[in-house]
């Protein structure tokens, strides 16, 4: 539960009659799981910043933290735009860091070639 926190769910008035309707004759709803369904919508509603950072951005971090010693912190895992801002202050010097350096890309070994 999120305190102080009202969210208003804007409904179609054709949805709320059939809700109505359902409620009255008694019928179940068969809602797999309502939470994940209003997690999802409040996803798509909230600005992009404010999100968990993706896979790939916390992975890009830490790749930067290692190849320039740095220290990543709670707060900085805890949202897309605090990542973002992470990677944005260090990506120049960690690209600069990576200038030399032989390329860790792994080779593929070609059928027949043992």
């Amino acid at each position: 539960m999120i305190d102080d926190v009202a969210i208003e769910l804007p409904l179609k008035k054709t949805v709320c009659a059939a809700i109505k309707q359902q409620s009255k004759a008694g019928v179940e709803f068969k809602v797999r799981d309502p939470l994940d369904n209003i997690s999802d919508i409040l996803n798509r509603s909230l600005d992009p910043k404010y999100l968990p950072p993706s896979e790939a951005q916390i992975n890009y971090a830490f790749l930067i933290a290692g190849a320039l010693n740095l220290m990543i912190t709670g707060e900085t895992l805890a949202t897309k735009g605090a990542c973002h801002a992470f990677i944005s202050a260090h990506v120049d010097a960690f690209r600069l860091s990576m200038k030399g350096s032989p390329a860790k890309v792994p080779t593929r070994k070609k059928p027949g070639n043992t």
